[in-house]
């Protein structure tokens, strides 16, 4: 078993590093009609773990995770893919252009379409399958809400969530391994949680109650929580929080000479005393009394 991630950046290919010790495995390079390399916007092993799903600009292309290198098969599509998410044979691609694709790949990584999700206001920032398959939660950047999907009628949301998104950053969330607790952070630090058991978020929306119907609310960080995930088989969280602060340049002093207003200008562009930039592992499990 290949026990390893894969990476994506500007001006590099897919790059797959070892688990255990970081070290770079191998690449996969998706190259254009004029033979120059393109880097992916998002990449995502397959359900099998046997292929690697990349998206660009205008197509997706598929790399068989044993042959490294730029052999690959390729997809076009009409705007770049943000993110994926997979189950099984179906794979949903988020879209910068606000939508959501659904594709059902087969053994050959041939792509058939099976329809498209409209809903957010910006462009797709994450996704996640729900244990059962038959449902899918959306993100998007500057959008207050998680859209839950029934893949089966997908033509509006079952299910609208509210948490609070004020930027462009990519704001993640998760759902547990039983499929009962979605989690997701927020701009201003909040971790909301919602309990199946208790408000039944995979059910059909009712349109005339607005108010926020979240289980819990945990004001973990003092700055934006973007990075959340759910241990598979542990009772443990870990979040990620920080994000850029900036001070209005107009706000500095006017009458300074060129070479302080430029010194002033680089100091304000570095992170303000506020942030806060962490990595924090929660235990979420049973405290033993010890009394």
């Amino acid at each position: 078993m290949c026990y390893s991630w894969i990476t994506t950046k500007q001006n590099a290919p897919i790059q797959m590093w070892d688990a255990f010790d970081g070290s770079l495995r191998c690449s996969y390079r998706g190259f254009n009609a004029v033979d120059e390399m393109e880097p992916a916007v998002s990449c995502i092993f397959s359900a099998d773990g046997s292929r690697i799903i990349a998206g660009y600009k205008k197509l997706l292309r598929t790399f068989d995770v044993d042959r490294p290198g730029r052999e690959f098969s390729e997809h076009k599509i009409n705007s770049p893919a943000s993110c994926f998410a997979t189950n099984s044979n179906l794979i949903a691609v988020g879209s910068w252009n606000t939508s959501i694709s659904l594709y059902n790949v087969n053994e050959m990584g041939t792509y058939k379409s099976i329809g498209k999700m409209h809903g957010h206001s910006g462009g797709i920032t994450h996704m996640k399958f729900t244990s059962d398959g038959l449902k899918l939660i959306s993100g998007a950047r500057k959008d207050h809400r998680l859209l839950v999907w029934d893949i089966r009628y997908y033509r509006r949301p079952l299910n609208i969530l509210s948490r609070i998104v004020e930027t462009n950053q990519r704001i993640y969330f998760d759902v547990s391994p039983c499929g009962n607790y979605l989690v997701t952070g927020g701009t201003n630090g909040v971790i909301k949680v919602w309990d199946v058991n208790k408000i039944n978020w995979k059910e059909e929306l009712d349109a005339m109650d607005e108010k926020d119907n979240v289980t819990f609310q945990f004001p973990l960080h003092r700055d934006c929580c973007n990075s959340i995930s759910i241990h598979p088989c542990r009772p443990i969280l870990a979040t990620g929080s920080g994000q850029y602060h900036f001070v209005d340049p107009t706000t500095m002093d006017g009458e300074n000479n060129d070479d302080e207003i430029e010194y002033q200008r680089i100091e304000h562009m570095k992170y303000s005393k506020e942030s806060e930039n962490s990595l924090v592992f929660w235990w979420i499990g049973d405290i033993p009394d010890l009394a």
